[in-house]
């Protein structure tokens, strides 16, 4: 054994040797094939870290969950997140992994049933997209925000190739985080990320209302400034919209009292935590995102006991009324679905029409939809008498309205398995642990709203969540 050691030790210091002597020689003659080569040597080491120990790269990726918009990424000339970046090199991992039977494999039943459901979406959304784009492409204009037919083509394979993010997701989760320990860990970098994230947001109010550069932001930060009412600075924190980013908030607000209920962290941190994403979340003034809180905070009370619930409610009513009253900004963001001003009411009318659009695409492909990523190609063609015509790519701005139209009643079948395996491992969650149930249930119900002005389903951050969910039960079930 020692010999061995001897040897192995020998052999790493030879290649040590060797390398830096490449390097070395390279750096005098050729620098720039040097820099080439030890880069290719570092992603290589790397490599080889992440594919015997793939957990690593999964954390990492789940504190980069909400930078969804700023620092991405530009490949091929498409834009990438960093999260699905990180997402798309771990499923190339766990790949090599299935190649060499490294992996190895412990899902519940109900966990195979969604990664099957969503494979089987996944295929019938790349097919689709591709037969009915070629089916409508003699009936409708180019429009003239694209290049070329080509151009609308590349860019919705672009998007459905996007969707096997939450596909890595729901095989890399349930694959890497067997134990309790890692389950911890898993959510203590979800809480890190969104404590960065909501630093950051911070941040971003004192520069905006400082009046400084946008080069103080992050790279890819909207290049300009949202204001809500007369002048208050809305945040977009790294999501570039600020329904978007309150959306995240309101989820990681959730995530934080679930960990408090855990014990996995501090409770003063996680009470400060809290605070602070009130705080920011307040600054997005996302009516969506204020209905998202209220409505799940009420069902995870519900599910916590009557009793509290009824306090609870008595409670948040006073809290409520007095916000409304004595803070002008609270008012402003309730009446903001009434309000009539041009600029909210063309907002309001904007979402209106591009929902009426999904339902008329819908109505006439109601079996398989127009296909996914052909939304902005067939709005003009579909979107109501009364809606002008665009000049610029047009997207749903509602998941729903985005579904039924992309995928008709096939896709809407697959979404309704997927949903009653969630319900399944709610179930067995009430069952073995009757206290985390609450927390779930609220969580989920947050999502569903925010979905009502989200752009996708496809965000990394919530797909974790659900795999989360899948999970709980079988660890659960273990204890």
């Amino acid at each position: 054994m020692n010999s061995i050691y001897k040897l192995n030790k020998l052999l790493f210091i030879a290649f040590i040797f060797g390398l830096s002597s490449i390097t070395g020689v390279l750096s005098a003659v050729q620098p720039l094939v040097a820099m080439l080569f030890t880069a290719t040597v570092i992603g290589f080491i790397i490599f080889i870290i992440l594919l015997k120990n793939p957990i690593k790269l999964l954390l990492t990726a789940t504190v980069f969950l909400p930078f969804t918009s700023v620092m991405s990424i530009v490949f091929g000339g498409a834009k990438i997140s960093i999260p699905d970046a990180l997402m798309l090199f771990l499923g190339f991992i766990l790949l090599v992994r299935e190649i060499f039977k490294v992996n190895k494999f412990n899902l519940t039943r109900e966990h195979k049933r969604v990664i099957i459901s969503y494979a089987s979406l996944l295929i019938f959304s790349l097919l689709f997209s591709i037969l009915c784009f070629y089916k409508v492409k003699g009936d409708i204009i180019l429009p003239s925000w694209a290049g070329s037919y080509t151009s609308i083509v590349v860019g919705s394979v672009v998007s459905n190739f996007r969707l096997i993010v939450p596909l890595i997701v729901l095989v890399a989760v349930p694959l890497l985080i067997k134990t309790e320990k890692d389950y911890h860990k898993l959510l203590k970098h979800f809480i890190a990320g969104s404590f960065i994230v909501t630093c950051y947001g911070i941040y971003e109010f004192i520069i905006k209302t400082a009046g400084l550069s946008f080069s103080y932001l992050l790279p890819g930060h909207a290049q300009s400034i949202l204001f809500f009412g007369d002048g208050k600075v809305r945040l977009s924190g790294t999501f570039g919209e600020p329904s978007y980013f309150a959306g995240y908030i309101v989820l990681s607000i959730f995530v934080c009292v679930y960990a408090k209920k855990l014990k996995i962290l501090s409770r003063l941190f996680l009470n400060l935590m809290i605070a602070l994403q009130l705080i920011v979340l307040l600054l997005t003034y996302s009516t969506g995102g204020y209905l998202a809180l209220i409505v799940g905070t009420l069902i995870y009370l519900f599910y916590s006991g009557k009793t509290k619930f009824f306090i609870s409610i008595f409670l948040l009513s006073i809290v409520a009324i007095m916000l409304v009253t004595f803070i002008p900004a609270v008012s402003e963001v309730v009446q903001k679905p009434f309000d009539s001003s041009t600029g909210q009411m063309g907002s309001s009318t904007d979402r209106s029409n591009t929902a009426k659009a999904a339902i008329n695409m819908f109505k006439d492909s109601p079996i398989y939809g127009i296909g996914y990523g052909n939304f902005s190609f067939l709005y003009n063609h579909y979107r109501p008498a009364t809606a002008i015509f665009k000049t610029e790519p047009s997207i749903a701005n509602n998941v729903y309205a985005d579904f039924i139209s992309s995928y008709g009643l096939i896709g809407v079948f697959l979404l309704l398995i997927i949903f009653i395996q969630f319900k399944r491992s709610l179930k067995k969650i009430r069952i073995h642990n009757r206290i985390e149930y609450p927390f779930f249930v609220g969580a989920i119900f947050t999502i569903l709203l925010v979905y009502m002005a989200y752009p996708t389903f496809s965000y990394a951050f919530h797909w974790v969540f659900y795999s989360i969910i899948l999970m709980r039960s079988n660890l659960l079930i273990k204890q």
